[in-house]
């Protein structure tokens, strides 16, 4: 293992069980990562450069005397134009590997927005009033939105931010899992991903009973986010979240009209999205029919 380089990175997307992959991959004795999962401490953002870039990243790993590999884990390192290149620099480029976690765009989109309506990003209001200009989006979607609207959109929009990495590193370094999948057989999920790291596959990670986070999208606990916005408060919102949250939460909250409309808005994104996936190996990558139950409509 070269401890000034990367073999692999999980590099997102957001809102699709990174935090929960993060912790499987941790686990397992083969591979070493960082103490803690640091969303702005990825390879070429601010908190890198500011913290003093190698020196400070590499310190913050677990090392083990059994661990082969080496990676991280940032939604970031997907989202931000920039880290594909960054990031070239401090890879094993021998066997570099990326792994995606992808999700519905539109189930993705509601999630995102009710993150960042808890940290405060976003005005108070309810979900059908604050999208609207979303909504009202021409041809050409997405085009510019105002504020974070714009983050929460784009996120979604995975063709053109995964094809960066397939361009620079190559198919044969991409795995592809869906966060549908994750709920559906986490094992397998993880157990998959395993098997693209070429380590023990059997493994089973204690953090696989721990089901992905789940978000809030009860308006009380969304006021109490907003008013104790802070490490404290944050923490003791997650436990009640975690505690009160169901996944069927994902589709309060838009009428049926709504989210049909955002689906059509989504659609060339999501089919340029699965033709993309779709030309990975097989076995790094889920089904074309498994896209379409997951991300049809």
């Amino acid at each position: 293992m070269n401890f000034n380089k990367l073999d692999f990175v999980v590099i997102g997307a957001q809102k699709c069980a990174t935090s929960w992959m993060f912790y499987c991959l941790r686990e397992h004795p083969e591979l070493s990562l960082p103490i803690k999962k640091q969303e702005l401490g990825y390879i070429g953002g601010e908190m890198f450069y500011a913290e003093g870039k190698e020196d400070w990243f590499f310190r913050r790993f677990v090392e083990k005397s059994s661990a082969t590999l080496r990676g991280d884990v940032s939604v970031d390192y997907l989202y931000d134009k920039t880290a594909c290149q960054v990031l070239k620099g401090y890879m094993n480029l021998d066997n570099a590997k990326f792994i995606v976690s992808l999700r519905n765009p539109v189930d993705r989109m509601i999630s995102s927005y009710f993150w960042l309506l808890r940290r405060g990003r976003l005005e108070y209001l309810p979900m059908e009033e604050g999208i609207q200009s979303i909504l009202q989006q021409p041809f050409g979607f997405p085009n510019t939105l105002p504020g974070a609207l714009e983050e929460v959109v784009r996120r979604g929009c995975y063709h053109d931010q995964l094809k960066c990495y397939i361009d620079l590193f190559g198919k044969e370094s991409i795995c592809v899992v869906l966060y549908e999948d994750v709920l559906k057989d986490s094992l397998e999920t993880i157990q998959s991903v395993y098997r693209f790291l070429e380590i023990e596959d059997s493994f089973v990670p204690p953090s696989l009973r721990v089901k992905p986070k789940k978000n809030s999208y009860n308006r009380l606990m969304i006021k109490f986010e907003r008013w104790f916005n802070n490490k404290c408060g944050i923490k003791i919102a997650n436990v009640i979240n975690q505690a009160l949250t169901s996944v069927k939460d994902s589709k309060l909250g838009l009428s049926e009209e709504t989210r049909f409309k955002l689906q059509e808005l989504y659609e060339p994104e999501v089919q340029a999205t699965k033709k993309l996936i779709m030309s990975l190996p097989e076995s790094q990558r889920p089904s074309c029919k498994t896209l379409d139950d997951f991300w049809g409509y």
